[in-house]
């Protein structure tokens, strides 16, 4: 479980709500002013350890069960055959009538990255000079012996 900076609840105070509660015989008004949560933050934990016990007291996940407005499969197929056409994210968006942002996106979820060369491999910018494959020395042999 992921813990940030700002969370009022670890799994250890969630423990503490719990003891409080359940074994302490404390209200749960009591323990919510002294832990400075909600009456409804502790009513969560204490559902959940009746529900789950000590498993309930780590976090879930918040990642939503559907997403209803998610791109469908047949929008994030047109993207790529834009990529592959070597069209930019933001001229493919503009094409399929989508924010850049989304067009961007469906490319990352399809594994392609932003650019173009992830879906064409040979594109100039992966092909490197003959020249800067060689280590220095060579080139340099190479450029002195040409100008004898």
């Amino acid at each position: 479980m992921n813990i940030h900076r700002n969370a009022r609840t670890t799994p250890y105070s969630r423990a503490e709500i719990v003891r409080r509660v359940m074994t302490l015989h404390e209200t749960p008004s009591a323990v919510a002013t002294a832990l400075g949560v909600s009456c409804r933050t502790v009513a969560k934990w204490l559902a959940r350890y009746q529900a789950e016990g000590e498993a309930g007291l780590t976090g879930h996940s918040s990642r939503p069960l559907r997403m209803p407005r998610a791109t469908s499969p047949d929008v994030m197929e047109q993207i790529i055959a834009a990529r592959r056409h070597r069209l930019c994210g933001k001229q493919s968006a503009q094409m399929l009538g989508l924010s850049p942002a989304t067009a961007a996106v469906s490319c990352t979820r399809q594994g392609s990255a932003a650019h173009a060369t992830s879906i064409h491999p040979n594109t100039p910018r992966d092909l490197a000079p003959f020249e800067n494959r060689l280590p220095f020395s060579v080139v340099a042999k190479e450029i002195y012996e040409s100008h004898e």
